[in-house]
C-alpha cells in the first residue's frame, strides 16, 4: 500500500466515560486521537456485503477494510466514523510495520 491511497479522513472512537456540557460523567464515545480535529487519513475499502434476517428485520452488513498509518492502542470494539457511516471494528491486523488494518462491519449495530 502507498501513502497516496490514504484519501479519506476518519474518526476513531472508543467507548468510555465522557463529560457532558454540565460536567456530569456519562458513558459514550470518545475520540482516540485528541489532537486537532481527531481525524486520521485512511483508505476505506468495502470487501463484502451480505444480507440476512435478524430479529425479524432484514439487515444489510458490509465488511470493510480500513487502513491507517501504524497506530498503537487501536482495539476491536472501537468504532470508526466516516461521513454518515459508522463502522464497528471487529479485528485489528497489526503485523505490518507501516500500516494498521481495521476489519470493520457496518449496517448492523451502528455503534
Amino acid at each position: 500500500m502507498r501513502v497516496e491511497e490514504l484519501t479519506r479522513l476518519v474518526l476513531i472512537q472508543r467507548r468510555g466515560d465522557i463529560k457532558d456540557e454540565t460536567g456530569a460523567v456519562a458513558e459514550g464515545w470518545a475520540n482516540v486521537v485528541t489532537a486537532g480535529n481527531g481525524k486520521v487519513w485512511a483508505r476505506v475499502k468495502d470487501q463484502t456485503g451480505r444480507q440476512y434476517m435478524a430479529a425479524r428485520a432484514e439487515q444489510n452488513a458490509v465488511m470493510t477494510e480500513i487502513a491507517i498509518r501504524k497506530r498503537a492502542g487501536i482495539e476491536a470494539r472501537m468504532r470508526v466514523l466516516y461521513g454518515a457511516r459508522i463502522y464497528d471494528v471487529e479485528a485489528v491486523l497489526d503485523t505490518d510495520p507501516t500500516w494498521t488494518i481495521l476489519m470493520c462491519i457496518s449496517g448492523v449495530s451502528n455503534g
